[in-house]
């Protein structure tokens, strides 16, 4: 069964079966489409009928190294959702719905700990919003922090890929090249807004964020984001 028929039957399995919002059905569809070209670039089901325990708790735990607890919540609750549909088909068993781990089992894993609320909120306060490159870099901030992208995906988002009048922001996988979409938060938003009015400079590059002092207007790299946000 090929990804895209197996996600569109997922997607109406949610709608229908269980009757979840649009936006909760776009989010969870984004981080199904993410897990399957992590784990499996060309998904068959028989390599679905072959998944461990093991590999998928392994996932789930490397995924902590990119999300704070709210998106990592809502990450775990669309992997046991999709399995339990899986299961429902017959692709997977019963037992890799349970093997999906909560976060308090985290606690003394090692794992570095995500950002408090309050820190958060200091963190994106530290932003100068007058500035040509402070206001760039606090919409970089915000699509990490309020959409769990990664710096990767930050940096392939277009011009194109923003549906203004649906409020809808297309994500495009880094290893894949699939597509998924995603709400587009109205602070997100108006931050994008913003650097696109008085920050941007000008360039003929469709990547949204893009140099402001060497290579002026070339798209900026995963290693510049990293950068901003240390």
């Amino acid at each position: 069964m090929q990804v895209k028929k197996l996600v569109k039957e997922y997607g109406n399995y949610l709608q229908q079966a269980i009757g979840v919002s649009e936006s909760t059905r776009h989010q969870y569809i984004h981080y199904v489409q993410r897990f399957l070209s992590e784990i499996f670039p060309d998904v068959s089901q028989d390599k679905l009928s072959h998944l461990q325990p093991s590999e998928l708790i392994q996932y789930v735990i490397k995924q902590r190294e990119y999300y704070n607890e709210p998106v990592l919540k809502s990450l775990l609750t669309a992997l046991r959702s999709f399995l339990r549909f899986l299961q429902m088909k017959g692709l997977c068993g019963a037992g890799l719905v349970k093997a999906v781990p909560s976060l308090p089992a985290w606690k003394l894993s090692g794992i570095p700990s995500y950002l408090t609320k309050e820190q958060l909120d200091k963190f994106l306060s530290s932003f100068d919003h007058k500035t040509p490159t402070g206001r760039r870099d606090y919409a970089i901030a915000l699509c990490l922090a309020r959409l769990g992208l990664r710096r990767k995906e930050v940096t392939h988002i277009t011009l194109d890929d923003i549906d203004w009048r649906s409020g809808i922001l297309r994500i495009t996988s880094s290893k894949s090249r699939r597509f998924s979409s995603l709400p587009l938060p109205k602070d997100v938003g108006k931050a994008i807004i913003s650097y696109l009015r008085n920050g941007r400079p000008p360039t003929e590059e469709r990547q949204l964020f893009v140099c402001h002092r060497h290579r002026i207007g070339r798209p900026l790299q995963s290693v510049a984001i990293g950068n901003i946000i240390r």
